[in-house]
């Protein structure tokens, strides 16, 4: 294990605080040891202040950390890093990018430095992710605005080609014979489902058997009468597994075009006679 210590005095008095190179460099050197050093190597400043950045030895371990060079930086104290709160955080945010970073005087976690510090890491990281998802989500609408699917949804009828939905000859024709049935037979759903599979039609899974409720999802995409809408509802978490699809308000719906299988009458004449199915089922 390769380990980097770092060792600061600013003036020779620190040495009467305990504070003196070879204090911090000792000290350093043991808990190297207990960590299981293979390598350790001694990045001192002698004579350089906390107060600020600009020193030799602290250049050259930031850039060998930065490079991969070290598992672990020991540090004596936090104030050996920086005396000031701010450098303090951004150097340790800096190292424990690359390497861990551990202190032999304080367990930097529970002081209120480094309490701070994971306060301000958490709220940068979550400033991050919230950035992130609004940048993808402002590309996703983009894309959709230019008229653009997101991906292949996979619709029955469809096929997806240089990401645009093309008509599948095969498919389209059992759309339209489901159309064709419902609106002009006297039956409903279930003895579509009987039609379709009497005529030995695979479903859209591949398989002779056909559910009603493929059936009903295929009479209400609008989709198949070329115009649609993306962006309809959003996914929310509502537990660790679970997700559920929330309603968005119509002004944020985007509209989308493809190829149209049936007309709008058609659909409509659809639309129609379920609503007409409902209210006999209520009486």
């Amino acid at each position: 294990m390769n380990i980097a210590i770092y060792a600061r005095v600013s003036t020779a008095a620190q040495a009467e605080k305990g504070y003196s190179l070879e204090t911090q460099v000792e000290a350093c050197e043991k808990k190297a040891v207990s960590l299981g050093a293979t390598f350790i190597k001694k990045y001192i400043d002698d004579g350089y202040s906390g107060a600020y950045l600009e020193r030799p030895a602290l250049d050259d371990l930031r850039a060998a950390v930065a490079a991969g060079l070290h598992d672990y930086v020991i540090v004596y104290d936090t104030d050996r890093l920086a005396r000031d709160t701010m450098l303090l955080l951004l150097l340790t945010e800096e190292i424990e990018k690359r390497a861990t970073l551990t202190f032999v005087n304080t367990e930097y976690s529970k002081t209120p430095e480094g309490q701070l510090f994971y306060e301000i890491k958490g709220s940068f990281a979550k400033y991050e992710r919230i950035r992130i998802q609004d940048r993808f989500a402002r590309g996703r609408r983009g894309k959709l605005r230019r008229g653009l699917p997101l991906m292949d949804s996979h619709v029955y009828g469809y096929d997806f080609v240089d990401g645009k939905y093309v008509i599948n000859g095969a498919e389209a024709d059992v759309i339209r014979l489901i159309y064709d049935y419902y609106i002009n037979s006297v039956g409903g759903q279930k003895n579509i489902v009987k039609m379709l599979q009497d005529k030995g039609i695979p479903s859209p899974l591949g398989t002779p058997l056909w559910r009603v409720s493929t059936v009903c999802n295929i009479l209400r995409r609008e989709q198949y009468t070329g115009d649609y809408y993306a962006l309809k509802v959003y996914r929310k978490k509502t537990s660790a597994h679970k997700t559920t699809d929330i309603p968005r308000d119509k002004s944020e719906w985007i509209p989308m075009k493809c190829p149209a299988i049936i007309s709008k009458e058609t659909f409509a004449a659809a639309e129609e006679k379920r609503e007409r199915n409902k209210i006999q089922k209520l009486r």
